[in-house]
C-alpha cells in the first residue's frame, strides 16, 4: 500500500482528510499484512485546520505504531519533509532520502544560535543518516532513490505470513 504527500497539492500538507486516508490505508494493510510505503515530499501540518490537523499526526502516529513489528513500514523522502511528517519518516522502518532536495526537520532547521546550513546542516541526509539514525539509504538522485525502494520492498515477503524468506541458517556458530 502507498500513500503520498506531494508539495505540488498544498505544500503537501497533512489535514484531518489527508490523515484518515493514510490511516485507512494501514488498516488496510494490516489486514492484508502487506508494508505501507509513504513517498514524502511536505511541509507537515495543514495549519489552516488547527485542531484538526492536529489530532490527524496523532491519529497516524497511534496507527504506525499500532503497525509496528506487524508490517513493514517504508518511508522515502524526496523533497523537505517538516514537523509531524518527520515524525512519520522517523516511526517508520526503513527511511529512504534524496540527498539534494530530501530534508527532515521536527522544527525550521537549523534555528540554534550561531548554527547556518554551511556550519551543520541538521535537516539533511548526512546528519540525519550518521548522527540521528533516522535515515537509512541516502541516495543522490530521484530514481536512484526508487530503485533502491523497489530492491528494498522485493526483499519483503509477499505479506506477514508467507514462509517464502524463510530458510535454515548452516552457517557455524563459530
Amino acid at each position: 500500500c502507498v500513500y503520498s504527500q506531494d508539495s505540488a497539492a498544498l505544500g503537501g500538507s497533512v489535514g484531518e482528510m489527508h490523515a484518515r486516508k493514510i490511516v485507512r490505508l494501514y488498516d488496510m494493510a494490516m489486514d492484508m499484512g502487506v508494508p505501507v510505503i509513504g513517498m514524502m515530499d511536505s511541509v507537515g501540518l495543514r495549519l489552516q485546520e488547527g485542531g484538526d490537523a492536529l489530532w490527524a499526526f496523532g491519529t497516524i502516529f497511534a496507527r504506525q505504531a499500532k503497525a509496528s513489528g506487524r508490517i513493514p513500514q517504508i518511508c522515502a523522502v524526496l523533497g523537505p519533509c517538516g514537523g509531524g511528517s518527520a515524525v512519520m519518516a522517523s516511526l517508520s522502518d526503513f527511511t529512504l532520502m534524496e540527498k539534494e532536495s530530501g530534508a527532515l526537520f521536527v522544527n525550521s532547521p537549523n534555528v540554534l544560535d550561531g548554527n547556518t546550513a554551511e556550519k551543520l546542516d541538521t535537516s539533511g541526509w548526512e546528519y540525519q543518516a550518521k548522527q540521528v539514525g533516522s535515515v537509512d539509504f541516502a541516495c543522490d538522485t530521484e530514481e536512484e532513490l526508487l530503485n533502491q525502494l523497489r530492491i528494498l520492498a522485493d526483499l519483503l515477503p509477499s505479506d506477514y505470513e508467507a514462509g517464502d524468506t524463510v530458510f535454515e541458517c548452516t552457517d557455524d556458530r563459530n
